[in-house]
């Protein structure tokens, strides 16, 4: 049996704690390799398997081939299989789909056009989504950037992986250079000793790699379980679909996690060790390398021993002398501090995004659109469409109208924006366009009373109410924009004039016809404080009786449009589509408004889940680092604090050294890390949009958490490593010159 290595399995289990540690660092970073890995391919399976239980399983569809032109395709040297789908009244009665043996754009449309060249019919398609999610690039950059996103998140793990495990081998190395130098002089070579810290690596990785592959797949396995739901649901998907996420496991990707988690473990192990080879046997017998500086190196400002005593100057000259470990544990830090409240920003943003997305809706779960031309019975088609879990319903014809304001009726927030400065007339006023929707009478009546407002003085003359607070969309001067908030009118009522156009005429007038205007007066006479379901804040809405809308506009909006709560909006959809089916109108033109909002809230939670788990674990990673750098550094520091005590130090002038010692850690952790956190948010903020009335802003409760948390990991460690040191002799800690 080799004798270095015997050594090197003796140092591993004389200093259990730091050989944990850096178990557990292969361990996270493992999982967090397979995770990733793992998860992108499981989320490629899901989308190929959700576009095939969509769309089918086909490459390329032929439209209306004869039975010759069929053979010609079952020739062709990369056709695998097919199908021919009959669909009666349809322009072509005959598909043939075609799965080639490639699943890729350009080898598919080789194929394609091959066969195009022998055959009748020049009527196909390409089913390029699900060629995209198969990884064709050229079809789209998707999958492209699936991939690159988690090739970015293997390179943070790896570069987390590597600061952990490189500082753990470093102090391994430092604490063992004493040897080495005796080692080789009594005749061992560079490359065995060398290799005794390969051995060392390889030994920690084979614990370390399997743990972290089970971990990560059992991680991103019950993640993808949970989350199963949510991504059926913003892809849209039925519960009869067949298609679901769970883990699927390639064993190749598994190599490829595991072969970079080795190599990361061995580059962070090469590198102390090339170093360590080229001290000088003597050299590293008297440890002349371990303390190389000056007494100028050391030097500490008065205002430090003023403020912290003779404990901060002490403390403040370890750091001057330990330059290598001290910025090892503020990266550490400062990495922690970053990816932590970046994490949490993209989360708050994104969540704002939908937020707002979902403040122009109003609450309308379903909606469907009838054409007046096809049928002018809203009634009938309503009480047709109230189907079983429809809770309440209405009808609306909604047009555009505009309205001119004069500068005594606008509100101040209408006449400072940049509206009233570009539509302001000579005379000082601005014309608006304004959607005014007609409801339904009998809607309309309740809408007024829960206004507040008497509902009977608006079917004696035009009057209509307005949602006085409508959001707009501020464009800035980068291309970006944001939302505010305009009060149009500054009190009620308010005589309005309005603009119209009679098309009337335009048939018999032919080119040469020209729409007369039309002028009215329109009486705002109040506020619409609760917007009518599924009409929006967005914009300048006004609302008035439908029997009312030929006394306020000239001719007929072309489309009545129907408004639906539910209690089961699916199941009262698929009720719906049947009732139109047999009033044979197109089902397309329903929309299920519900179902698109939950899929957006599901893709949100998707999105959060694994934005935080991913920070959770890189922060683990970073804080095993912090751990590890700290309480090796006070242990290597044993005989220097045995010393200190010895010679009349006292016990609290010790711990405020100590407390010092913590506070440069995480001040300057802090230093760096907010900072360059508030970077990366402002750019998830422009990359946002904008998005909202609150502007930038950063999550003040993820800062408060990160700067506890630097504190607080940094006292626990330090607190730790000293009472360690509290309870060995200070006789031994004093000749003990290695650890």
């Amino acid at each position: 049996m080799n004798i270095l290595h015997r050594y090197t399995r003796s140092a591993l289990l004389k200093n259990r704690t730091r050989t944990f540690v850096t178990i557990i660092g292969i361990v996270l970073s493992m999982a967090l390799l397979t995770a990733v890995i793992e998860g992108a391919y499981s989320g490629q399976q899901f989308l190929i398997n959700s576009e095939i239980a969509r769309s089918g399983n086909w490459h390329v569809a032929f439209y209306g081939p004869t039975e010759e032109d069929i053979a010609i395709i079952k020739a062709d040297p990369d056709f695998v299989s097919g199908e021919t789908v009959h669909e009666p009244g349809s322009a072509y009665e005959t598909t043939y789909r075609v799965i080639t043996k490639w699943h890729d754009n350009d080898n598919v449309t080789d194929f394609t056009y091959r066969v195009l060249d022998k055959i009748s019919t020049r009527s196909f398609s390409i089913h390029g989504t699900l060629l995209m999610f198969y990884g064709s690039f050229g079809s789209s950059t998707y999958m492209s950037a699936l991939y690159g996103f988690a090739a970015i998140l293997m390179g943070l793990v790896a570069f987390g992986s590597i600061s952990l495990i490189y500082n753990s081998f470093s102090i391994s190395v430092s604490e063992r250079t004493r040897q080495f130098g005796i080692l080789k002089s009594i005749g061992a070579t560079n490359a065995q000793i060398r290799g005794a810290v390969l051995y060392e690596a390889l030994i920690l990785a084979a614990i370390g790699i399997p743990l972290g592959l089970i971990v990560g797949c059992a991680g991103i396995g019950i993640t993808l379980f949970c989350l199963r739901d949510a991504f059926a649901g913003f892809m849209s998907l039925g519960a009869d679909s067949g298609a679901q996420i769970g883990l699927v496991l390639h064993p190749g990707y598994l190599a490829i996690a595991a072969a970079v988690c080795l190599v990361t473990t061995l580059i962070a192990a090469w590198i102390p060790a090339a170093r360590a080879m080229h001290v000088a046997p003597m050299a590293a017998i008297r440890q002349q390398g371990d303390v190389k500086v000056t007494a100028r190196d050391v030097k500490t400002s008065k205002l430090t021993e003023k403020l912290f005593g003779f404990e901060g100057s002490l403390a403040a000259k370890n750091f001057r002398r330990n330059r290598k470990g001290y910025r090892a544990t503020v990266v550490s830090l400062f990495m922690s501090v970053v990816l932590f409240i970046s994490a949490s920003s993209f989360c708050a943003y994104l969540t704002d995004t939908v937020d707002m997305a979902n403040s122009s809706d109003s609450g309308a779960d379903l909606v469907f659109w009838d054409s007046r031309n096809e049928r002018d019975d809203p009634e009938g088609l309503l009480k047709a469409l109230t189907v079983e879990g429809i809770t309440e319903g209405y009808y609306a014809d909604r047009d555009g109208l505009s309205v001119i304001i004069s500068p005594d009726q606008a509100g101040d927030s209408l006449k400072s924006s940049f509206i009233w400065a570009d539509l302001t007339d000579d005379d000082g006023s601005a014309e608006l366009t304004a959607d005014i929707a007609f409801i339904q009478d009998s809607f309309f009546d309740a809408l007024c009373r829960k206004n507040g407002i008497d509902p009977a003085p608006f079917y004696t003359q035009p009057m209509a109410l307005v949602n006085n607070e409508g959001l707009f969309r501020q464009y800035e001067s980068d291309g970006t924009y944001r939302y505010i908030t305009l009060r149009y009118f500054r009190s009620f009522p308010a005589e309005v004039e309005t603009l119209d156009y009679d098309y009337s005429g335009a048939e018999e007038g032919g080119e040469n016809f020209v729409p007369a205007q039309v002028r009215r007066t329109l009486t705002v006479a109040g506020e619409l404080k609760e917007i009518p379901m599924g009409l929006t804040r967005q914009g300048f809405l006004m609302a008035a009786p439908y029997s009312m809308m030929s006394s306020i506009v000239s001719g007929q909006p072309s489309a009545t449009y129907f408004f639906f709560k539910a209690s089961d909006h699916n199941g009262a959809a698929e009720r719906m589509k049947d009732v139109l089916k047999s009033l044979d109108l197109p089902s397309g033109r329903l929309q299920d408004l519900m179902a698109q909002k939950e899929s957006i809230r599901m893709l949100v939670t998707v999105v959060n889940v694994f934005a935080y788990g991913f920070i959770i674990l890189i922060s683990l990673i970073a804080l095993a680092n912090v751990f590890n750098t700290i309480s090796t550094s006070i242990a290597l520091r044993e005989r220097e604090l045995a010393v200190l005590l010895s010679v009349g130090m006292g016990h609290r002038s010790f711990m405020r050294m100590m407390n010092y010692e913590c506070l440069i850690y995480g001040f300057k952790g802090l230093l760096w890390g907010i900072p360059v956190s508030v970077l990366v948010t402002f750019l998830i903020y422009q990359a946002a949009g904008n998005v909202g009335e609150r502007g930038f802003y950063l999550p003040v409760h993820s800062v408060l958490i990160a700067v506890g948390s630097v504190f607080l990991v940094v006292f626990l460690t330090m607190l730790y490593s000293t009472s360690k040191l509290r309870k060995r002799s200070l006789v031994e800690s004093i000749k003990n010159e290695n650890l």
